[in-house]
């Protein structure tokens, strides 16, 4: 009997792959969403109470019902409430929950969930990617800034889990998440790849920074507190290149105005357009007014042809002295059209939970041009515009930003009439009237 009793037990904590096969099986969930795509090996956890009944049944050689091995496998987890379920996840909350949140942390688990309004949410691992054996560093969440941290070692990393700073070879290591039924579970063993060194911020930094000292507010949360404890983290410096316009979500059309400030060898900017399949557009090079040392203003015209409208990516860039390859790369999502770009420009900002109009107008028939500053530190904000008559449907839907930040908004051409505004986290706060003449 004992035997088989340590067989049963043996599926409490199974490999990887059965682990995963295990849980796939029968399920019907929304979806299943890990924060990269591919599986990497993982750290299996080893829970103590496991460890103990097994020692106990071969010491002892106690008989125990399968039954029993059941409610301990669901550990008290309901199916309408927290708690770990019967196929081994851990049901941690509804999406609406975590979405008035952002970023929420499991310490029983050690995991980050972030879900922002209107985006399906995602998780990484709270063990630093710093430590390759993943035991011990446990990355916090600055809330002031919008940006991960290691108190450790410094290493940072933005909300999507980027690299961003110190000595991490790697981005934040991903791990799965489902939502069903409205609500959020996570698969407490499993994780997925670590995301790859290289890819832009985003979002940039949207507060104080916690690298010059932080105060934990919860588990796993800090803010910025310079009379607080000091991590490791060195200040955040000015990246070397930094673009101005376009914005991204831009619509341009060639000839294009590229500008920004950089600090790169020689001065000197390099500049690509890329279409939807990354066929390079236009390749050209500008220079900044100072470099080597010092940061200094650039500008160029870029020119391009496209034969249809289609997303494309704008790429800003220094090449490399050592070897010639492109590096401090920033690209900005941009939209390529052969016509001209919107010709109703509205400039809109959010402040202390408010926007600073709220009554804007516009002619119909043309397309319309936002640009929307976010202007409260670690608050989430975006635009939406619905009907008057029904706002249960949204007519545009802007991405939401977290924090100080800009970004431009493209809207379709509108008939005439009035239209509501509004920030879709904070709808009973922010709204406002929009008038197409």
């Amino acid at each position: 009997m004992t035997e088989d009793l340590l067989a049963q037990l043996s599926t409490l904590d199974p490999a990887s792959e059965d682990r995963i096969a295990e849980h796939s099986a029968g399920l019907t969930p929304e979806r299943i969403i890990a924060a990269s795509p591919a599986k990497i090996p993982t750290r299996t956890v080893r829970r103590p109470w496991t460890i103990a009944l097994v020692a106990a049944v071969v010491t002892i050689g106690v008989a125990v019902p399968l039954y029993v091995l059941r409610d301990l496998r669901v550990g008290g987890g309901a199916a309408d409430g927290p708690g770990l379920l019967a196929d081994g996840w851990y049901r941690v909350a509804t999406l609406e929950e975590l979405r008035a949140e952002v970023v929420t942390y499991v310490p029983e688990y050690e995991r980050f969930i972030i879900a922002e309004a209107d985006q399906d949410p995602y998780a990484f691992s709270a063990l630093s990617p710093h430590d390759p054996t993943q035991t011990g560093e446990l990355l916090l969440y600055c809330q002031t800034s919008g940006w991960f941290f290691s108190p450790a070692h410094g290493e940072q990393f933005d909300l999507r889990g980027n690299y961003e700073l110190g000595p991490a070879a790697t981005g934040m290591v991903g791990a799965l998440l489902r939502v069903q039924d409205g609500w959020v579970d996570i698969d407490p063993t499993n994780l997925s790849l670590a995301l790859p060194r290289g890819t832009p911020a985003d979002p940039t930094p949207s507060g104080a920074s916690c690298s010059e000292g932080y105060r934990v507010i919860s588990p796993g949360i800090a803010v910025a507190d310079p009379s607080g404890l000091i991590s490791s983290t060195p200040p955040l410096p000015a990246q070397p290149i930094e673009v101005t316009t376009p914005l991204s979500g831009d619509v341009i059309s060639s000839p294009v105005t590229v500008s920004g400030t950089a600090n790169v060898f020689e001065a000197t900017v390099s500049i690509q357009i890329l279409d939807a399949t990354g066929t390079t557009l236009a390749d050209t090079f500008t220079t900044a007014s100072c470099g080597s040392g010092c940061r200094g203003d650039y500008s160029a015209e870029v020119s391009f042809e496209v034969t249809t409208e289609q997303p494309g990516t704008l790429r800003v860039f220094e090449v490399s002295a050592m070897d010639g390859s492109a590096i401090n790369t920033v690209e900005v999502p941009i939209t390529l059209t052969l016509g001209p770009t919107a010709s109703a420009s509205l400039t809109i900002s959010a402040s202390n939970l408010s926007f600073s109009s709220s009554s804007i107008s516009v002619s119909s028939g043309e397309p319309i041009s936002i640009v929307f500053s976010n202007q409260d530190p670690g608050v989430p904000h975006n635009i939406a515009i619905y009907p008057r008559v029904d706002t249960s449907k949204a007519i545009f839907t802007g991405k939401t930003m977290i924090g100080i930040g800009r970004i431009r908004y493209s809207v379709p051409s509108l008939a005439a009439g009035n239209y509501i505004f509004q920030c879709d986290v904070h709808p009973t706060l922010m709204t406002g009237t929009l008038i197409v003449n």
